[in-house]
């Protein structure tokens, strides 16, 4: 993604170590182009999601623990009914918040 926005920006900044970057102007783009955006748009997408559902798993497990899970099989029961119930009330793992 960074190195299509770099053939796009406006700014010397990066995407790297949270530095701002500008987004690049559509209206400039042609068909190809906004397609293949779109397409990294989309796995960037992805990729933020899978990301999120392996944080809420571990804060899930990690809550499993501390309330005193006592075997693997304790600690499995109990994060995937952590997860279950998050879902349920459409709540984000306590460390994003």
């Amino acid at each position: 993604m960074q190195a299509f926005e770099e053939r796009f920006r406006d700014s010397p900044a990066t995407m790297m170590f949270g530095a701002p970057s500008t987004t690049p102007d559509l209206a400039t783009m042609s068909s190809a182009d906004l397609a293949e955006y779109s397409a990294l748009v989309a796995t960037s997408i992805q990729s933020i999601d899978y990301l999120s559902a392996r944080t809420a798993l571990i804060d899930a497990e990690d809550s499993a623990l501390l309330n005193g899970a006592e075997s693997e099989n304790d600690l499995v029961t109990t994060a995937f009914k952590n997860m279950n119930a998050r879902i349920s009330a459409h709540t984000l793992p306590s460390s994003t918040k």
